[in-house]
């Protein structure tokens, strides 16, 4: 299994990274279609998201049976979060190009999102990022893809549709350390998180804990 690693966190928290170098017919054999939702697959028609799909499947079961728990699927709610049948455990997935990602924590929601750093996230910036965000990042491209990877994980996290990048989703990043915390702004309330960013080659991986 080519996962490149899993990495421990804290004492209740877990993530892992996955490049895929698989064809399709090498992974979805791997793949019980007893526990997984095989509908969902066939309505993927491209193969770079049937092999995400399948890639992410494999790395959460990896995870879970790292943890010492047995693996019995996924599923997600009407808002899209995914959840662990017959699990209390929380569970994020990103992909982005070759890579995947999952994060597991024990104790409460987490986020987890992945992105190549590319000329894009500039032209977008003023969707996801307030004025001080902006002003923080200066103009710089992997500044920009920390701070749309650490919403975007916080987004994952909190599960919920309806929030606006730019106005609901604060992030305070201390670029030399990676670290920060990020600010969830719904339904009155504010939720903390902490923030820790991770570079893999030429891409960002943000983690919401």
């Amino acid at each position: 299994m080519p996962i490149i690693q899993i990495q421990e966190i804290n004492n209740y928290c877990k993530w892992g990274i996955w490049e895929i170098n698989e064809s399709l017919d090498e992974l979805i054999h791997k793949v019980d279609f007893d526990i997984e939702d095989k509908s969902e697959y066939e309505q993927i028609h491209n193969e770079t998201k049937q092999l995400e799909w399948l890639t992410g499947k494999l790395l959460i079961k990896g995870l879970v049976e790292h943890c010492g728990a047995k693996y019995s699927g996924i599923y997600k709610d009407s808002q899209g979060k995914p959840f662990l049948h017959n699990l209390p455990y929380h569970i994020s997935i990103t992909h982005s190009n070759k890579y995947v990602g999952c994060i597991i924590n024990f104790r409460s929601s987490v986020g987890i999102d992945l992105e190549k750093i590319k000329v894009k996230v500039h032209n977008v910036q003023t969707k996801f990022l307030s004025a001080p965000e902006i002003e923080t990042a200066n103009e710089d491209l992997e500044t920009l893809t920390k701070f749309w990877c650490a919403k975007e994980a916080l987004y994952k996290l909190i599960g919920k549709k309806g929030v606006i990048f730019s106005r609901d989703i604060n992030v305070d990043l201390n670029i030399e350390s990676l670290n920060g915390s990020g600010f969830i702004y719904y339904n009155g309330i504010v939720y903390t998180k902490d923030i820790q960013i991770k570079k893999l080659e030429d891409y960002i991986v943000a983690l919401a804990l």
